[in-house]
């Protein structure tokens, strides 16, 4: 190799600063090194020696730290790598040439050239040719069919080499980097360009040169017979170490162990105490949360990295290529769908035995999908996988959280913690506005600073990744149960959380690219459900936690199989991605995200105001020329409202999801002012009847179940403007699906509406019961 050459203009500064990089798991950065090779070092690790190029992607499917090499020529030590690379295979100068030709004995190889980079002044000329490449089978890639070295800048994996499979041997012939002049003098003492010590040969190995000084530092222990294998571990031992990474696990350490005294401690005390144990709170909450964080430690730590692959091959694979074989067989797939709605018929026949009330939901649960399919845009092209799997999997949730005795604990748990979690907001906002939140019910100052609260907590929960990999886990789910595409169901589970605007953002490259199914899809999603930042607002009305939170996970397989049955597929999927990566923000820390997230809620805050007085302001004036039309044709004043007229056009509606017929009216004017103008108000309507005591504990929760989710029209703008913005190209498209999308959101939280009043017994209204006026006491 010649003399240093100039870095390119586009390596970022920080590289040619530093001399190492720490990463681990999955990870990608960039680095300008030319030739990658592969050996077996002294202590029988594979290893990287990286010289030139633009970027390189390790893969590592075990629990290990690993360095990438920067400009300095660092060599990165990776055990048990697996390399993927973005170009074909090259050949190097005439030094690797020769190397490749005599590799050393019982060591066989090839060196490799890793380039991305648009300069091909930087390549090495001329491609691998098959008789030189062990990888190769004797032919060209598709993407470089000339051999003439100009390579596709799309193509993502290598042309001899087959992506993810490990690399062959060889010896390390260089690890020369490429520094700028402006960085040689930034180079510490002792060190050259190449990154080696000061005085290293040219040419020579930088690896070679440390063993050769190395040889003379044990002294007096080179006579022990023992001392090659202590050689050995030394080396391994103090060989790259990271400071940084031994003080934090030294701290995890003692942190870990002043925990595991103090979990001793607690169980000690309230061991001896006579009362039982409750689980959702007190030392049961904590034995609950310590083993979940166990078990989750367990998973990432040991058993995903060591074994993951093992079971996946051994395990998985094969069931899952057994179940699609038996699968294809239409007798097989038709007697299972059969068997399992009979099964799920006589469970309801025989549960509502005693309650032939329960059994109107059901009744309604199939009139709202006859008049999906009756109106679908392509009946005889639906899928009924789709609306099969979707209404399954939302009745098996249904089961799981409303009937399953320990599912509905932890959901009541889970909405008692929401709601006293949230009650520290008048904390903040009793010090800010005083009396309006301590002493009166002012709403601005009450409701709508919890959203801020919550907004807050949420953007932190991003930086640190948690909720990316929620979602990416319950799209995953729904992607493999329902079987919709990524997007889909990414987007679908992603609504649970996030608003209508904001969580087709983690699928915002692939807009552009949806069939008008998808997008169909995509928007029902968020007409469906409603955002976690109001779903805090509306448990602070008094609205029972527990079935706000079951009603956003039950709508959203409902949105998916609703969305495939009213706008069926008719083309092919274009997108073509089976997984998602949803990467962090540019947040610099926890706090600097928190910041992010309570400005991001302010225009949130200032629109939900601003709508609430305008929507109130127009209803208002609608229900006085409604009124004034009634005086003039003979009845009484004040008979005649908006909210009687909802009431009567809802009330079918009300009935078939099974609200008894004296309570239709009630509850049918809780869904116009969701459907006409906002579920903001329908729960604010919703709060003043359970007040007043103008609905039956079923009607409440039925009411509940059916308002969750933002399919209004005012929600159509929101949609349309977002999605806009997103996908220009796509506005025409969007526009004709936008419609379609909000009455299929509408039937999706009807339907979730039907499975509740289904399956919730007479008994259960108790404990909703004191869910409700437990959450009513956290924020009084």
């Amino acid at each position: 190799m010649g003399a240093p050459e100039e870095a390119p203009s586009e390596l970022p500064a920080e590289y040619q600063r530093h001399q190492r990089v720490w990463l681990s798991g999955l990870a990608a950065r960039s680095a300008t090194v030319v030739q990658v090779t592969q050996s077996r070092t002294a202590n029988n690790h594979r290893e990287l020696s990286v010289v030139r190029g633009e970027y390189l992607e390790v893969l590592d499917d075990s629990k290990n730290w690993w360095k990438v090499v920067n400009v300095l020529g660092q060599v990165a030590h990776v055990p048990h790598t697996i390399v993927k690379t973005y170009a074909p295979v090259r050949d190097g100068d005439e030094g690797q040439q020769q190397h490749q030709q005599h590799p050393p004995e019982g060591r066989g190889g090839q060196a490799l050239v890793v380039s991305n980079s648009k300069d091909t002044s930087r390549r090495p000329s001329g491609p691998v040719s098959g008789e030189n490449c062990p990888n190769s089978n004797n032919r060209m890639s598709k993407e470089d069919p000339k051999g003439d070295g100009q390579i596709n800048p799309g193509f993502q994996g290598d042309s001899f080499v087959p992506r993810d499979t490990v690399l062959p041997m060889t010896d390390i012939v260089d690890t020369r980097v490429v520094v700028g002049a402006e960085d040689r003098s930034s180079l510490g003492d002792g060190q050259t360009a190449n990154g080696g010590p000061a005085g290293a040969e040219e040419g020579r190995p930088q690896r070679q040169q440390e063993e050769e000084e190395e040889e003379g530092d044990y002294g007096i222990l080179t006579l022990l017979p023992f001392y090659p294998w202590l050689k050995k571990r030394v080396r391994a031992g103090t060989e790259g170490v990271n400071t940084g990474l031994w003080i934090k696990r030294l701290v995890l350490a003692v942190i870990a162990a002043l925990y595991f005294c103090y979990f001793v401690a607690v169980l000690a005390i309230h061991t001896t105490a006579e009362e039982g144990r409750y689980w959702c709170d007190g030392d049961g909450l904590l034995i609950i949360i310590t083993f979940l964080v166990l078990v989750g430690l367990f998973y990432f730590q040991i058993l995903k990295p060591y074994f993951g692959r093992t079971i996946y091959k051994k395990v998985l694979k094969p069931i899952g290529i057994l179940f699609e074989k038996a699968w294809r067989f239409r007798v097989l797939r038709l007697g299972v769908y059969v068997g399992l709605l009979l099964i799920v018929f006589l469970f309801l026949l025989v549960d509502a035995w005693h309650e032939t009330h329960r059994l109107i939901s059901l009744f309604g649960l199939f009139v709202l999908l006859f008049l999906g399919f009756i109106f679908s845009k392509a009946p005889r092209k639906v899928r009924w996988r789709h609306v099969a799997w979707g209404m399954g999997l939302q009745f098996l949730l249904g089961i799981i959280i409303l009937r399953w005795p320990v599912g509905k604990a932890v959901f009541e748990c889970a909405g008692d913690k929401v709601s006293a979690f949230l009650a520290f907001t008048d904390k903040g906002s009793g010090f800010v506005f005083g009396d309006l939140v301590t002493k009166q019910f002012v709403f601005a100052f009450k409701v709508l600073s919890v959203i801020l609260f919550f907004s807050f907590c949420i953007q932190i929960l991003y930086y640190w990744g948690v909720m990316q990999w929620v979602v990416i886990k319950l799209g995953w789910v729904l992607q493999v149960t329902v079987g919709t595409t990524a997007c889909e169901s990414v987007n679908a589970a992603a609504n649970i959380f996030l608003g209508q605007t904001e969580a087709p953002l983690l699928i915002k490259p692939y807009l552009s690219l949806m069939t008008e199914s998808e997008l169909h899809a995509v928007m029902t999603g968020g007409f469906a459900t409603i955002a976690g930042s109001v779903l805090a607002a509306y448990i602070s009305f008094g609205v029972d936690p527990a079935h706000l939170l079951s009603a956003s996970v039950m709508s959203a397989p409902a949105a998916l199989a609703f969305s495939k049955l009213f706008y069926p597929e008719t083309k092919v999927s274009r997108t073509g991605v089976k997984d998602i990566k949803i990467e962090k923000g540019e947040e610099t820390n926890w706090l600097h995200a928190a910041m992010i997230g309570v400005t991001n809620a302010i225009p949130l805050v200032a629109n939900i105001a601003a709508n609430l007085i305008a929507f109130y302001a127009f209803i208002a004036f609608c229900n006085g020329v409604f009124d004034w039309t009634c005086t003039l044709a003979g009845a009484a004043e004040g008979t005649c409202s908006l909210e009687s007229l909802f009431g009567w056009i809802f009330m079918p509606l009300a009935w078939v999801m099974g609200v008894d017929w004296a309570e239709c009216e009630k509850v049918g004017e809780l869904i116009g002012i969701k459907s006409i103008a906002n579920e903001f108000l329908a729960y604010q309507r919703l709060s003043e009847m359970k007040k007043n005591g103008d609905l039956s504990k079923r009607a409440e929760i039925i009411a509940t179940y059916a308002l969750c989710g933002f399919s209004n029209l005012s929600s159509i703008g929101i949609n349309l403007g977002g999605f806009s913005a997103m996908a220009p190209d796509r506005k025409a498209d969007l526009a004709k699906v936008v419609v379609r999308a909000m009455i299929a959101g509408s039937a999706a939280c009807f339907l979730t509406a039907c499975v509740a009043g289904t399956l919730l017994s007479d008994d259960a209204y108790g404990g909703a019961a004191a869910a409700i006026n437990g959450t009513q006491a956290a924020f009084t």
